[in-house]
Parts: C-alpha cells; sequence; structure tokens
C-alpha cells in the first residue's frame, strides 16, 4: 500500500510566488552586493557606526561607503540617526533576523 502526501497546488504556488517576491527584494539584492556585506560584518563587530568609522576600515571611498548604507537604509538593513553633522549607522539586528526566519 502506497502513501502519498496531499500536496495543495494552490497553497504551493503562493509559498513560492511569495519566495520568489523576497528573494527579489530590496533587502535581498542589497545583500548580493560584496561590499555592502563587508559594511554588515563590520557593523556586527563595531555596532553602531558613522561613516568615517567605517570607512578606516575599508578600500572604499567614504562616497561609495555612504551610498552603500543609503540602500541599506532604504531596504530596511540599518538604521539612521542624526547628530549634529554626523550620522551614525546601526545595523537592525532582530529585522535581518526575521527576514530570513520568514522565508524559511
Amino acid at each position: 500500500m502506497h502513501h502519498y502526501a496531499y500536496i495543495d497546488v494552490m497553497t504551493l504556488e503562493k509559498d513560492l510566488t511569495y519566495l520568489s517576491e523576497q528573494m527579489d527584494s530590496k533587502f535581498f539584492k542589497s545583500l548580493a552586493e560584496p561590499v555592502r556585506l563587508d559594511i554588515i560584518k563590520l557593523m556586527m563587530v563595531k555596532g553602531e557606526s558613522d561613516i568615517a568609522t567605517l570607512a578606516a576600515q575599508m578600500p572604499q571611498d567614504r562616497s561609495v561607503i555612504s551610498r552603500h548604507l543609503s540602500n541599506m537604509v532604504d531596504a530596511g538593513i540599518v538604521t539612521a540617526r542624526k547628530e549634529g553633522r554626523h550620522m551614525f549607522y546601526t545595523l537592525r539586528r532582530d529585522q535581518f533576523v526575521s527576514r530570513f526566519e520568514d522565508i524559511l
């Protein structure tokens, strides 16, 4: 006797559409850039950082890092906080992890 698992095709299509949309989101597109991954790694170690702190650890110009950080803010990966003339960026750790958990 064979037991076949019932697959709800509609649910499967819905789940695959959701996964496809998530993989094509600003969040994942932002993670596809190696420099942004390097920024994330630095922020995991250093915590809240400004552009000067990040630029001191990276080969890219401050303007390039600033552009990447703006993209990451837009994607919801980091938050920005202005203090005087300086912008400080923080990795949204909980949001970062929950995005992966939602997909899984």
